[in-house]
Order: C-alpha cells, then sequence, then structure tokens
C-alpha cells in the first residue's frame, strides 16, 4: 500500500499478497529486546508462532507475512517504524 493510500484510508489493511517493506535486522533486533529475558518459545507460543518461526524472524529472515504482523501486534508496534532502506541513515530511523 502507498503512503498516498494510507493517508486516504489510513485503516485500510494490506493485503496478504502484497509483500512487506521493512527493515527485518531492526525489527529482528527489536522483537529480541522486546521479549527480554523470557524464553523464546514462551513468546512464539503467546504470539501463535512456533519457537523456529520466532527465531527466524529474530535473525532478521525472511519469514511469512502473517507471522511479521502477529508479533508486531503483540508488541503494539507498527512496521512502518522499521523502514526497508533505513540502515544507516538517522533521518529515517537507522545508524
Amino acid at each position: 500500500m502507498s503512503d498516498h493510500d494510507r493517508r486516504i484510508n489510513p485503516n485500510r489493511q494490506r493485503s496478504a499478497d502484497q509483500p512487506i517493506s521493512y527493515d527485518r535486522q531492526r525489527f529482528g533486533k527489536a522483537v529480541r529486546k522486546f521479549r527480554g529475558d523470557k524464553r523464546a518459545g514462551e513468546f512464539a507460543h503467546e504470539v501463535g508462532l512456533s519457537p523456529a518461526v520466532l527465531s527466524r524472524i529474530e535473525r532478521g529472515r525472511i519469514v511469512e507475512r502473517r507471522a511479521v504482523e502477529k508479533v508486531a501486534t503483540a508488541m503494539g508496534v507498527s512496521l512502518d517504524r522499521f523502514p526497508a532502506g533505513a540502515a544507516g541513515d538517522p533521518d529515517r530511523g537507522g545508524g
């Protein structure tokens, strides 16, 4: 969904077949930090994922869109906080 579409209809959901554009590495680190001392298996169960999928997310690997959205929802964050291509760019949340 484009920024224009979001401004016109901010409640519009992304469709399941659209790719998600986000910084997987930064998101994965944020997930790990959010989880804190909680065991990965416990957190994965709480959000409805397998520990293996959670591990892939935390390592910045590509996973299904639904898995990423479940974790972001559990964290109470939008993936817009992790823009793709922002690494090292302080104006876009990187570096």
